[in-house]
């Protein structure tokens, strides 16, 4: 008759602990105050007659997944670090100035138009013009809003891709600078790949 392996109830803990923590987005305290809590409610239930690992196994359920717990504390966890900070302000950067650079486009393109067909349409250009800046800056800003509120965390693409939009801005300043700081997004984002980019 085999004996059933030896249940270790600290390290059980342990592991789960590192499970909801698998991204690092924790801090120290944060760690201990999710320990004690587990650790009470595994000795409550042992009190009432439950052995270590059911009263683990009953612990765990009433906790929840480590993925639910873990994607629910990164909802509401504000960005740590001033890596992550510098990354979060190019980000929005680089978005905005190409929205910006888009609408100044689409200016130009309403212009061209306008001169070639002549005043007497002057209304229905004039609306083309601000249709399109108001599709392209509030469609971006809906973007931006969207994404903050239902994942604070980037997607790899975005991570790869909007830095280029830096590329492509209508910069009237030191394009050298530009080209700097985009590659500075690129080396945070390389360092703080950890806690950016979703396991």
């Amino acid at each position: 008759m085999e004996h059933p392996t030896e249940f270790d109830l600290q390290l059980a803990i342990n592991n789960f602990i590192r499970e909801i923590d698998r991204r690092q987005v924790f801090d120290r305290d944060q760690l201990d105050e999710l320990y004690d809590h587990f650790t009470e409610e595994t000795a409550s239930l042992t009190a009432l007659g439950l052995n270590e690992r059911e009263a683990f196994t009953v612990s765990k359920l009433r906790f929840g997944e480590a993925a639910v717990i873990r994607r629910e504390y990164e909802r509401v966890q504000p960005v740590d670090g001033a890596g992550q900070k510098i990354i979060f302000g190019f980000m929005g950067f680089f978005m905005i100035g190409f929205g910006y650079s888009l609408v100044s486009a689409a200016h130009q393109l309403v212009t061209s138009l306008y001169r070639r067909f002549g005043e007497t349409r002057e209304m229905l250009f004039l609306f083309l013009d601000y249709f399109l800046s108001f599709l392209i800056m509030g469609g971006l800003l809906t973007y931006i809003v969207y994404r903050l509120r239902t994942k604070p965390y980037f997607t790899r693409l975005e991570l790869f891709a909007i830095p280029l939009l830096g590329f492509f801005m209508n910069f009237s300043g030191n394009r050298f600078l530009l080209q700097l700081a985009v590659l500075l997004t690129y080396i945070l984002i390389y360092r703080e790949r950890k806690t950016l980019i979703p396991a």
